[in-house]
């Protein structure tokens, strides 16, 4: 599960594809927001939460990524929007979790969902946006393709829990190796970041180039981390929370760390580049312009 970082991607060079409006109008029909007011009443407090969570916005970066492959790889609209809104409920359920988890109280400038509703309720509301996820895919024009699609969230999903546990158990960032941190961040962080491009992938007929879109995905990740990494540095001390100049500190490096760490970050911002520009198409289009947009926090440090 992967929160939202700090870095904004969403004002420099990311694309705002046209269909983003299609995108949260799917997401709202999805949640029941469109039900009439006698039935709308009796929605559940879980979904009262999620479209509370989701109303609140959101960069819709996966949903960008999923939109911008899926119409340039031959998907029709409707279908490119389907893969996205399982992006996005997907990522948005690893949020309301991740936000009970590290006991983040806002969000988007508004209350999370568990302090809004209670921490029962949000676990609840996590488990409604992940089912929603896998029900998004089922509106698929071509149904011969929908097991291959629930098969790869259900993979990523996985991968992204692995990722979590071993973050929540990271207690002491001074014993992490940077090995076991790009392990974290790749699992946590890359798996939900791929799952877009590769729901794109697969939906299209070109499942081969899965594994070229998970390691740009993966690369972006990794600078994503390091990026906001950078950034809430003094914050994540307080909290005890991963952070990579703890763990360079830890290694030794000492006043060298925030140098080493841009250098890491610059480095993964290159191999992003270079692996999405490769995408069939210009599908990873989404994904080299939000790496472009971090490039600034390598240049000139945390502000």
């Amino acid at each position: 599960m992967v929160p939202e970082t700090s870095v904004d991607t969403s004002k420099r060079g990311t694309d705002t594809h046209p269909q983003i409006s299609g995108l949260n109008a799917k997401l709202l029909e999805l949640l029941g927001d469109n039900r009439p007011i006698s039935r709308t009443r009796s929605l559940s407090i879980a979904a009262q939460a999620a479209l509370y969570h989701v109303r609140n916005g959101g960069s819709r970066i996966r949903g960008q990524c999923a939109l911008h492959a899926g119409v340039v790889l031959g998907l029709s609209e409707p279908d490119s929007i389907c893969i996205a809104a399982a992006s996005e409920l997907l990522h948005n359920a690893s949020l309301v979790h991740d936000d009970l988890q590290d006991h983040t109280t806002v969000r988007r400038g508004a209350p999370t969902v568990w302090k809004q509703y209670g921490s029962d309720i949000a676990i609840c509301t996590g488990d409604f946006l992940l089912s929603l996820a896998y029900s998004a895919v089922c509106g698929m024009s071509n149904s011969g393709v929908v097991a291959a699609l629930v098969s790869a969230i259900h993979e990523r999903t996985e991968l992204a829990t692995h990722g979590q546990c071993q973050d929540l158990n990271a207690t002491d960032c001074s014993l992490i190796s940077l090995s076991t941190y790009l392990e974290i961040v790749i699992a946590k962080s890359g798996a939900l970041l791929s799952l877009p491009l590769e729901l794109a992938f697969i939906a299209s007929g070109k499942g081969g180039w899965v594994p070229h879109a998970r390691e740009a995905a993966e690369a972006f990740a990794v600078a994503y981390q390091i990026a906001d990494d950078l950034i809430d540095h003094l914050a994540d001390q307080e909290s005890h929370s991963m952070n990579i100049l703890s763990v360079l500190e830890g290694a030794g490096h000492g006043v060298n760390s925030k140098c080493l760490a841009q250098t890491l970050g610059r480095d993964h911002i290159k191999t992003t580049l270079a692996l999405a520009n490769s995408l069939p198409l210009g599908s990873g289009r989404v994904l080299t312009n939000a790496a472009l947009a971090l490039q600034p926090v390598f240049e000139s440090g945390a502000k």
